[in-house]
């Protein structure tokens, strides 16, 4: 355990040496889920986003899908994203997104470590992007590590992780093209159990751009509310990510 909070700190001291601008932001999301059986859950996810110190919007999205469990130590998700970017000149732009994701967990004593692989496309309708190119295309591949703590009767459950980014192509970044590394995020947070159907979550995340001319650094402060719906047996789905 402490090689890992050492680990996390290092790349935290790394990652902030490198970023030369800073911006604060909100993510609130809504999350439905509804369990057919143990195996088979359809989910829903609406998040809205601000940015520039909470004054301006950033985005908001809307995503649906459905999720298979395979095990307990392993399930595969499949959804669609429907964003609408907001750009400084008060426009929007339209993007779709499709997401196939893989997670893997294993538990040791009290504390829950899993793994994410997702693998996303994504494509912007005209007036989607503000460098004027249309139908942009863009492919990333991301891996999430979460560690999850469960305190013995209590409603909490505290949890840190960190996320990697490779692009795998997108022609709006002039700097770099092809498999690089360009972005990590590390968060801590916590889970409230309201009961067996309803999760709170309050979370703080960094986030950090890398293999670009305007490196940012992104502090976001984070809320989710969780409903789960149909077969009791069935956990809930987390926090809103992007």
């Amino acid at each position: 355990m402490k090689t890992i909070i050492t680990s996390f700190s290092l790349l935290l001291i790394s990652c902030a040496a490198i970023a030369q601008e800073n911006d604060l932001g909100m993510w609130s999301t809504l999350n439905l889920n509804y369990s057919f059986n143990k195996k088979v859950m359809a989910f829903y996810t609406q998040e809205f986003r601000l940015k520039q110190n909470f004054t301006r919007i950033n985005l908001f999205y809307s995503e649906f899908g459905l999720q298979y469990k395979k095990s307990k130590n392993f399930k595969a998700a499949l959804s669609y994203r429907n964003i609408q970017k907001a750009y400084d000149d008060g426009f929007y732009g339209l993007k779709h997104r499709i997401q196939l994701d893989f997670t893997f967990k294993k538990k040791a004593n009290n504390v829950g470590i899993s793994y994410r692989s997702r693998f996303q496309g994504e494509v912007g309708y005209p007036g989607a992007d503000e460098f004027g190119i249309n139908f942009i295309k863009e492919f990333y591949w991301r891996h999430k590590f979460d560690l999850k703590f469960e305190l013995s009767d209590s409603k909490l459950t505290p949890y840190t992780g960190t996320e990697l980014r490779f692009m795998l192509s997108n022609p709006r970044v002039d700097e770099i093209q092809g498999f690089n590394f360009d972005r990590t995020r590390l968060y801590a947070g916590t889970e409230i159990a309201i009961n067996n159907r309803h999760t709170l979550d309050f979370y703080y995340l960094l986030q950090f751009d890398f293999q670009t001319n305007n490196p940012i650094t992104l502090s976001i402060l984070g809320v989710a509310y969780t409903i789960q719906l149909g077969y009791a047996g069935s956990g809930g789905k987390g926090k809103g990510e992007e």
